[in-house]
């Protein structure tokens, strides 16, 4: 069994039911960096299932889904908030007028990381 709360919530839970919190053993999970948050919103957004051949995600697509997620959503953590957000826009998105793109996201390589050019991936 896991679940997920705060380390303020942890304490509470443990003040409340110390026998209850004896039986789990913490993992703590930092929140990702601003940089770590947008590479894997990228990644994310190349890799998510619903994503049809029309719809994709450009890099200011993906800035403004940081931006809106860190102002309207400050009680989350990303990187979860981010990608939650980025999977209930790609629900959403309708084809757009004009013509196909030929790929979900253009990613460049950035230290040795995966890289999505043209709907192709290749490791580095």
């Amino acid at each position: 069994m896991f679940g997920e709360c705060t380390p303020g919530r942890w304490d509470h839970l443990g003040r409340e039911n110390p026998t209850f919190v004896r039986d789990f053993v913490p993992i703590v999970v930092r929140e990702t960096t601003e940089e770590e948050t947008r590479d894997l919103l990228i990644r994310a957004a190349a890799e998510l299932p619903q994503v049809g051949p029309h719809v994709a995600f450009e890099k200011q697509a993906i800035d403004r889904i940081f931006s809106l997620a860190k102002k309207f959503m400050p009680t989350y953590s990303f990187p979860g908030k981010g990608v939650d957000v980025l999977r209930r826009v790609a629900l959403d998105a309708r084809p757009a007028s004009g013509p196909p793109r030929t790929a979900p996201i253009d990613m460049r390589v950035r230290r040795g990381r995966l890289q999505h050019d043209l709907g192709t991936a290749a490791s580095t």
